[in-house]
């Protein structure tokens, strides 16, 4: 069923807007009742505006101009619409011609202003949408990837955030080394929809938070960037399952055995050396152990007691 329109206007306006806009409508499929096409002599003015017009309406349009503001039968019209479109049962569209005031029962609906009444076709579009209720609105894209993976560990961090840092880290594990390229990392993270913009931001909270450390080019650009002793904790104890069983594999080798050097303990321990070469910088941060570091790798000397009792207690 085609939506039906009841238009309130005044009879002043009939030919410089009513009926050409009335027609309009009609073309566009909407069943538009104006009393010049409804209405006949000896017709009942109530019956047929109130008992036919507004009461079967889906939509009432009120047209507001100079000649109508102050006409009673409009007023009665839009009284009786708005009583309407309080109860839900239509859609109540005012069309504002002159520059006239907007009568306050009107002030909280959305209105639709006409400026040249030969040429509204922007607007008479806006109208038609409204009667049938169809939105202009753009469909709804897909979510950047990085929104849909469900990475979000580290609370200080958002999930972009989360997603690059632990991209970073494991592509340092994967060689072994803690400093890398940022064009590198910005290849691996461009899959996610993480563009330049957003990764350098990110490497920047990542600072901040003491996760990474980074060079910058004169340009500004950042260079490349080297993951800290703690970062590599904080990734380690988010992302790796059994970590702290991995860092008791690495303390009991050095206690066990004589294994000292970073090589040997992370082939004794099966375990990728930058991983075992952190565990042993953090011990050593916490003064459990002493370290020397050279060329290939890193050298325990002093173990403590405290590191000893630690670990009869595992």
């Amino acid at each position: 069923m085609p939506p039906k329109v009841f238009v309130s206007h005044a009879s002043e306006d009939k030919d410089r807007f009513v009926v050409g806009f009335c027609k309009q409508l009609i073309s566009k499929g909407i069943d538009v009742w104006l009393d010049t096409w409804e209405m006949y002599p000896g017709d009942s003015l109530i019956d047929k505006i109130f008992g036919e017009g507004l009461r079967e309406a889906d939509v009432v349009i009120v047209i507001l101009s100079r000649n109508s503001i102050e006409k009673p039968w409009v007023k009665e019209e839009l009284n009786a619409a708005v009583v309407k479109k309080i109860n839900s049962e239509i859609t109540l569209i005012p069309i504002i011609l002159d520059n006239v005031p907007v009568p306050e029962c009107l002030r909280t609906t959305v209105w639709q202003k006409i400026e040249n009444t030969e040429n509204y076709e922007d607007e008479l579009n806006r109208i038609v949408a409204s009667i049938f209720r169809v939105k202009n609105k753009p469909e709804l894209g897909p979510s950047p990837k990085y929104s849909r993976n469900p990475i979000l560990v580290i609370p200080s961090l958002t999930r972009e955030d989360n997603l690059i840092f632990k991209i970073a880290c494991e592509k340092a594990i994967e060689q072994d080394s803690r400093v890398a390229v940022t064009n590198s990392l910005l290849q691996a993270v461009s899959q996610y929809d993480i563009g330049k913009e957003q990764l350098y931001e990110s490497l920047e909270i990542l600072e901040f938070h003491s996760l990474i450390e980074f060079t910058r080019l004169l340009s500004g650009d950042i260079h490349s960037y080297k993951i800290t002793v703690y970062g590599l904790d904080r990734y380690s104890m988010a992302f790796i399952q059994n970590y702290d069983q991995m860092v008791n594999s690495v303390i009991f080798d050095i206690i066990n055995t004589n294994h000292r050097d970073s090589n040997q303990i992370a082939r004794s321990v099966n375990v990728r050396k930058l991983l075992v070469e952190n565990i042993l910088q953090s011990l050593a941060s916490q003064g459990l152990i002493t370290i020397t570091k050279y060329m290939q790798g890193i050298l325990v000397g002093m173990i403590s007691a405290q590191l000893k009792r630690q670990a009869e207690k595992n």
